[in-house]
């Protein structure tokens, strides 16, 4: 099998056991320092002040004449939704309806980067909100939250790369069932 020579020194970032084995000459040791690389990637992430988890969060860019997944990325869970909105900002001239996240500064600018127009609901404490404005985004919104509950809430599998896998085999399933309720039936009476 695959084996690759010790260290000349212990790493410090795989701890001792790891180098140990490397000295010993198991082959699982080449597994283990691979895990304990891919648990770096994954990071604590929050939701207001109680709820905290460790691993990854998913953002999803959907298209709202055919609630079909355009865009879809994985991102550590300490980065915030403002940031990883980059990776699925949608293209040029397209409005974008989201929650009060996305009306910070990170999010605008990605918007305007990408020429997207910002339909964000906006946070209680700014000066420009309009209810109303906001109550009708919101229902705007309303039925394309279902697409989340259909995701798997666990990652399958360690690692950023994996997890974009998983995300993205996610959106095809979503996608494929999608398609044959927006796609008519054909005709089978023969006129």
């Amino acid at each position: 099998g695959l084996q690759m020579p010790p260290p000349s020194r212990p790493n410090k970032r795989l701890g001792r056991s790891v180098t140990k084995r490397w000295q010993t000459g198991k082959r699982h040791s080449i597994i283990k320092t691979g895990l304990v690389q891919l648990i770096i990637e994954a990071r604590f992430g929050c939701k207001g002040k109680s709820k905290f988890w460790f691993g990854y969060k998913g953002h999803v860019s959907v298209d709202m004449g055919s609630m079909l997944i355009d865009r879809i990325a994985a991102t550590p869970a300490n980065i915030s939704d403002q940031a990883g909105f980059a990776h699925v900002c949608p293209r040029s001239g397209e409005r974008v309806f989201a929650d009060k996240a996305y009306c910070l500064k990170p999010a605008q600018t990605a918007m305007k980067k990408s020429g997207a127009h910002s339909a964000a609901i906006l946070r209680n404490t700014m000066k420009s909100k309009n209810k109303d404005l906001d109550k009708w985004r919101s229902k705007m919104r309303s039925p394309f939250k279902c697409i989340f509950s259909k995701f798997e809430k666990r990652a399958r599998y360690r690692g950023l790369a994996k997890m974009q896998f998983q995300l993205f085999m996610d959106a095809i399933v979503w996608n494929l069932k999608r398609v044959v309720v927006i796609t008519p039936l054909p005709n089978l009476s023969g006129a």
